[in-house]
């Protein structure tokens, strides 16, 4: 008969309870295991990405990077003694990526690249948009040479549904000089929103160019309540006189379409042969 030995017996009561721990220790684990959730910061459900999509209500907000703006073109005009104005003008390249908001910066500099002047700001840019850029009235006690553009701090989103490029059409755009004797200059147009929404408010900006395409003169403006299918007349003056003869006038007209806020109603697009009807935007 086989017998065994202190050792083996030993050997063996202990890998029994080895045995039993790991089994318990393992029911245990499994028993008490967190379960997957939408708020555990991982993705181990069919989520899309972690902790959205799929299962999960919370939509997953999609990670852009837009290719770089093109500046297309930057230059400054002395308006008055010691006062510029810098004219910028810049191309987003991508098809269907807009920036909401980016920040830029206009620096007016000496020979020595000293900056002498600068101003700051924020704006928007739609895909496949060139947008003009302006600062006015800069002021230097020294004469600049050069001006120099930074972009940066880019919210990059796609644009979907409504949010498309606006049409707010310029017509009968036109330069007079000394139209009465308050001003030097005045720019009239008429403005019609050819777009299926009625805007808050929309931006103008006008550059007045020679012959060779050389910026005589810029401004800007803003127009309220600008409403689908009306006829808005543009005025906008040019109190300081400016040297050059005017050849060409460029408006531009835009709506901040990445503000919610700027919508005020929007309308069906009709049939053909049939008119405009106003509805609420929520029911679109």
């Amino acid at each position: 008969m086989l017998t065994l030995t202190r050792d083996t017996k030993r050997l063996t009561i202990i890998s029994v309870y080895l045995l039993l721990f790991f089994v318990l220790g393992t029911a245990g684990f499994i028993a008490f295991k967190p379960q997957p959730s939408c708020f555990d910061s991982k993705q181990n459900q069919n989520e899309e990405n972690v902790d959205c999509g799929g299962i999960c209500t919370l939509a997953c907000v999609e990670e852009m990077i837009g290719n770089d703006l093109l500046v297309r073109e930057i230059t400054f005009i002395e308006t008055n003694k010691g006062k510029y104005d810098i004219v910028a003008r810049i191309f987003n390249p991508n098809n269907d990526i807009g920036a909401g908001s980016f920040s830029y910066v206009l620096s007016l500099k000496d020979d020595s690249g000293n900056e002498v002047a600068r101003t700051s700001g924020l704006n928007f840019i739609l895909p496949q948009e060139t947008k003009s850029l302006l600062a006015l009235n800069l002021e230097s006690t020294q004469s600049p040479t050069k001006v120099v553009i930074e972009l940066s701090n880019f919210e990059w989103q796609r644009l979907r549904g409504y949010q498309a490029k606006p049409e707010l059409n310029i017509y009968s755009k036109r330069y007079m000089e000394k139209p009465d004797a308050t001003v030097f200059g005045a720019v009239t147009a008429t403005l019609v929103n050819d777009s299926v929404n009625d805007f808050r408010k929309v931006e103008l900006k006008v550059i007045l160019r020679d012959m060779k395409g050389n910026p005589l003169a810029a401004n800007q403006s803003e127009m309220q309540t600008v409403t689908v299918g009306r006829e808005q007349d543009i005025r906008i003056v040019f109190p300081e006189p400016f040297a050059g003869v005017v050849s060409s006038v460029e408006i531009e007209a835009e709506a901040d379409i990445y503000d919610s806020d700027n919508f005020l109603k929007r309308y069906k697009i009709p049939k053909r042969g049939a008119t405009n009807s106003r509805v609420d935007p929520s029911a679109l």
